[in-house]
């Protein structure tokens, strides 16, 4: 992880001398999360969101913007990013949260579509720091269970200028990577018997709704 910010402070330095217009920034906002669960083994086909809810939490970080061009630009962010999902268990009677958090680099390309309009699209990288799951009578850390590894997503959203400093921005972001290692459910008939285990893939979904400040 020191390797990788090391990196991308020495690519915005670099990038400072190659560009004209380098501007600087701080972005901040809610998270709105859930996550989409598909089995791996299509002998039981299971799909959805299941008793999950979207999760409320927040990001927040730096930006770096390129100007390329009078329409094109180059964005990215290191961000602090709350994702996960609330649920409900019927068996229990209870609801509960999983938080997952993560250091996030999204590096988008933009496109001014109005004079203080741009849409933007790309990856965005995510490397896990924690996750907590906690319902009533629970809290434990679930970190163990996710990936450490870097995870992937795609990108998309509109910013609009309301000033040359202050903006708001809409992203989505799609996971393309599952979240976790493996979770592993058993699958019952009507009347409970079971018919096997499959590997569920939770991939995460989350909108954000950003204020940024150029510095």
């Amino acid at each position: 992880m020191k390797n990788i910010i090391s990196f991308l402070i020495i690519s915005f330095c670099v990038t400072s001398n190659l560009f004209s217009q380098v501007d600087f920034g701080v972005i901040a906002g809610p998270n709105y999360s859930n996550a989409k669960f598909k089995a791996k083994n299509n002998q039981f086909p299971v799909e959805g969101t299941g008793n999950q809810v979207f999760l409320l939490g927040f990001h927040a970080g730096l930006l770096l913007d390129v100007k390329i061009s009078d329409l094109f630009s180059i964005e990215s962010n290191i961000l602090y990013s709350q994702k996960g999902y609330r649920f409900t268990d019927p068996n229990l009677r209870e609801g509960g949260k999983n938080l997952i958090n993560y250091i996030t680099v999204p590096i988008t390309i933009g496109y001014q579509i109005f004079p203080k309009t741009t849409l933007q699209l790309g990856p965005e990288l995510g490397y896990l720091v924690s996750s907590e799951f906690k319902t009533v009578n629970i809290l434990a850390d679930f970190s163990n269970l996710y990936n450490r590894n870097f995870s992937l997503a795609g990108l998309a959203g509109i910013n609009y200028a309301f000033t040359d400093y202050l903006e708001l921005g809409i992203r989505y972001s799609h996971g393309i990577t599952r979240m976790n290692e493996d979770n592993f459910i058993t699958i019952t008939d009507d009347n409970g018997a079971p018919l096997g285990v499959v590997d569920l893939k939770p991939k995460s979904r989350v909108f954000q709704l950003s204020m940024r400040y150029r510095i």
